[in-house]
């Protein structure tokens, strides 16, 4: 296995133990408050850690999606996380328990720490904690503004560091993501009609049904890789999203594009607008016939 972005977050930690910047360790992007979480991992040498984080990960799969699990082990992104030892696995986990309540909060307070998997995952959350249970979103807030700003007083300069190292959201980035951005490479002139469409697309997504929300959000979404499409999980059958993320591997590679990527996300709003497609269909064959 790789372990790269294992490796990069474990030596994050390990810069956090001997007292430098973490932003040193070539590759960290992450708020300055996950170092500081990582440090718990880099507290054992790292073949150690690395182990010991897949374990505990592929243990929580377990208990999210017991016999489930078997259905969704051959998911691209998922694959991946096993490979790299990414934190999708945990966030999704955590995406997939947001109920109410101060563990709720908390939670979600953590997601906040990777913000292109909570552009995807908190927002349907937020909007429904507003409408109904605002006590869960003000506990969300308080915690989430103690998380980023509890390490400013040990390094008031971190968000400084974290903005210069973070890679910076231009077209070449943008153009790597699984939704509409990735298309803006062949696209370059059409930057307006992305923000208009990904806005109205996202708007639109977080008052619909949670599958639908984060579908949307993700194909909206101007940041983040393929393996954010691990918060995809369990949003539409395995029989089809499974399958349709190994196409998505081939077309990419076939087109040196991360375009084809969205077939995924468009897959889960479809299945759940399956029957307003029947009707559609149908009314378009009935006035054609």
């Amino acid at each position: 296995m790789g372990q790269y972005d294992f490796g990069i977050f474990w030596r994050a930690g390990q810069a956090v133990w001997m007292g430098q910047d973490p932003y040193t360790v070539a590759g960290f992007f992450y708020p300055l408050p996950a170092a500081y979480l990582f440090a718990v991992l880099a507290a054992v040498p790292q073949p150690v850690a690395y182990w010991a984080w897949l374990a505990f990960n592929l243990g929580l799969l377990v208990i999210k999606l017991r016999r489930r699990l078997a259905r969704w082990a051959l998911y691209f992104p998922l694959l991946h996380f096993f490979s790299s030892g990414q934190v999708s696995a945990l966030l999704w986990v955590l995406a997939t328990s947001l109920t109410s309540g101060p563990l709720s909060a908390a939670a979600a307070a953590v997601i906040t720490l990777k913000p292109q998997v909570a552009f995807i995952v908190l927002p349907w959350t937020l909007w429904h904690w507003f409408r109904g249970d605002r006590r869960t979103l003000v506990t969300w807030l308080g915690l989430t503004v103690a998380l980023w700003s509890i390490p400013m007083l040990i390094d008031p300069t971190w968000p400084i560091r974290w903005r210069a190292a973070a890679p910076h959201l231009d077209l070449a980035t943008r153009g790597n993501t699984p939704g509409l951005w990735s298309l803006e490479p062949v696209m370059p002139r059409a930057t307006p009609f992305f923000v208009v469409v990904s806005t109205v697309l996202f708007a639109w997504g977080t008052l619909q049904e949670q599958p639908i929300a984060w579908a949307s959000a993700a194909l909206a979404n101007p940041a983040g890789l393929f393996y954010t499409l691990t918060n995809l999980m369990d949003t539409a059958p395995a029989w089809l999203i499974v399958p349709a993320s190994w196409i998505a591997v081939g077309l990419s590679l076939a087109f040196h594009s991360f375009a084809p990527w969205m077939l995924l996300p468009m897959l889960v709003i479809a299945y759940h607008r399956r029957d307003t497609l029947r009707s559609f269909l149908g009314h378009r064959c009935k006035n054609a016939a």
